[in-house]
């Protein structure tokens, strides 16, 4: 049968001209050979374009990471303004009753926090930059998802809508806190310049409220991070194109890069914070020892700027502590080795830092107690400590943040 076969295949090309039939066998092998590069080829592409969506899932945890960064030192920023507020309200009353001055050292202190609160602001506004460019980048990844057709590239791209929703408020809360640093600034100066009790109580009331839009700032960015985390799985199982998914990704890294530049620098304003409050308060504490309104002021201003610090500092301990278990977490799951080690770093001084927070927070509360019942010597001595603990909290959660530059996969 098979000799028959080609028998006859021999017979149709006798049959066929000479020219055509070298025209013929050209032909074949030329298909085969489109053939073979086709068979070859496909694999290649299909190489590059994992490659390319495996390094927008990276930098889409390099996100996450980067917003509970972002998070945690607007809590830690929160907390010493909060602090600063209680301080600042103190001196305003001890003022009132006693007429004592502040010291050269307090007004420089005061001073001091006007300009890195000015710092603060600028990089703030950073910050509000760089999450609007991750916006459009997500933006951007969101609607191709949509355009890709399968069930999960439908779930990823609702779910960064979600982030896109949750960043649009942060961006939207940091205008608030921007226009409340210029505030702050104005206000802190005017203390500093001009030191009555009227000028300290609308420092104070600024930096409050600073204080508290700092707070919802940092629950934006809480909420991005781990929402991202869920997006980071779904766009894991889902192919785009290698050229779409590489400039995605060169955006992606840019925002990620400067966001997480301009959190460590408002970081590095709360050490400076902490130690202004310190020395307003040492003044605060000398004036009420020595003004016959001591036994009142104690009981009442004292008491309530430790328990108020206390507060704010407890918090603190909480959402640091909890970025410090994500980023653990995400140590876990990460393919890059460096990045682990990073994030592993990073949330070991996070840890540290909470402590301290927590330890300041107690004592807080503690100096509060001795406050309230008279015994002022004792309250002092627990606030001078817990002083110490905030100071070595704000150091060790920027030396973590330093740890965190690593993160961002280019």
């Amino acid at each position: 049968m098979r000799d028959m076969h080609d028998r006859l295949f021999e017979e149709k090309m006798q049959s066929i001209p000479k020219n055509k039939r070298k025209m013929f066998v050209a032909a074949t092998l030329v298909a085969s050979i489109a053939l073979f590069f086709v068979a070859t080829s496909v694999p290649s592409a299909r190489a590059w374009s994992t490659v390319a969506n495996t390094n927008l899932v990276s930098n889409i945890h390099s996100s996450e990471v980067t917003n509970l960064h972002t998070h945690a030192v607007l809590h830690a920023h929160a907390a010493g303004a909060a602090q600063a507020a209680t301080v600042l309200q103190s001196a305003s009353v001890i003022q009132s009753w006693s007429g004592a001055a502040l010291s050269a050292q307090s007004l420089t202190a005061i001073q001091t926090a006007s300009m890195v609160a000015s710092q603060s602001a600028v990089a703030i506004q950073s910050i509000q930059t760089a999450t609007l460019v991750s916006q459009q980048s997500i933006s951007s990844l969101s609607m191709v998802d949509m355009q890709t057709g399968s069930f999960t590239a439908f779930q990823a791209a609702s779910t960064f809508q979600s982030v896109t929703m949750f960043q649009s408020q942060a961006v939207w809360s940091l205008d608030t806190v921007q226009s409340l640093s210029s505030q702050t600034v104005v206000a802190l100066q005017a203390a500093s310049s001009f030191p009555s009790a009227t000028n300290l109580a609308i420092a104070a009331f600024y930096v409050s409220q600073l204080s508290t839009s700092l707070e919802t700032s940092a629950s934006f960015f809480f909420q991005a991070a781990t929402t991202l985390q869920t997006a980071e799985t779904l766009q894991s199982t889902v192919d785009i194109d290698d050229f779409t998914a590489t400039q995605i990704s060169t955006s992606f890294s840019a925002a990620i890069i400067a966001q997480s530049q301009a959190a460590t620098a408002v970081l590095l304003v709360v050490p400076v914070i902490v130690q202004a409050n310190a020395v307003v308060l040492a003044d605060v504490v000398t004036a009420t020892q020595a003004c016959w309104c001591a036994p009142f002021i104690a009981t009442t201003v004292l008491a309530q700027t430790s328990a108020q610090a206390s507060i704010a500092f407890q918090t603190a301990a909480t959402f640091v502590s909890n970025a410090a278990v994500i980023m653990q977490s995400e140590a876990s799951i990460t393919t890059s080795s460096t990045v682990a080690a990073s994030l592993i770093t990073a949330a070991t001084f996070a840890s540290q830092a909470s402590l301290s927070f927590q330890s300041a927070a107690v004592l807080m509360s503690q100096s509060a107690v001795a406050f309230q019942s008279g015994a002022i010597v004792t309250g002092i001595g627990f606030v001078s400590t817990a002083d110490a603990d905030i100071f070595a909290g704000a150091s060790l959660l920027a030396t973590g943040c330093g740890a965190l530059g690593t993160v961002v996969i280019l």
